[in-house]
């Protein structure tokens, strides 16, 4: 029959050991890690695009006019709080867009 006090050391002994075990583990996977990361090669540098617009949207852009007194109304009465705005119109606009994602 075995001692219950020595059956609780070894089996404390066997735990330290596991655990040496795994923090050694632990430290060679780090170290690992960090060496890969070392040899692994610098991330390519983008360099910077051009965009060439096509004739057409160039002549849409110069042609697209708003009118500027109108939107400084709207923006002035949505500051005011004075800008009629319907709730339910707004959100049923948001399922084509949703339907997108």
């Amino acid at each position: 029959m075995t001692d219950a006090i020595s059956n609780n050391a070894a089996n404390a002994a066997n735990a330290l050991k596991a655990a040496a075990r795994t923090a050694e583990a632990t430290t060679k996977a780090r170290v690992d890690a960090e060496s890969v990361a070392e040899q692994a090669p610098a991330p390519a540098k983008i360099e910077p695009s051009t965009v060439e617009l096509t004739p057409a949207l160039k002549n849409a852009l110069v042609e697209a006019d708003f009118d500027a007194a109108k939107v400084q109304e709207i923006k002035t009465a949505l500051e005011q709080g004075n800008y009629p705005l319907d709730n339910k119109k707004i959100a049923e606009s948001f399922v084509p867009l949703e339907k997108l994602l």
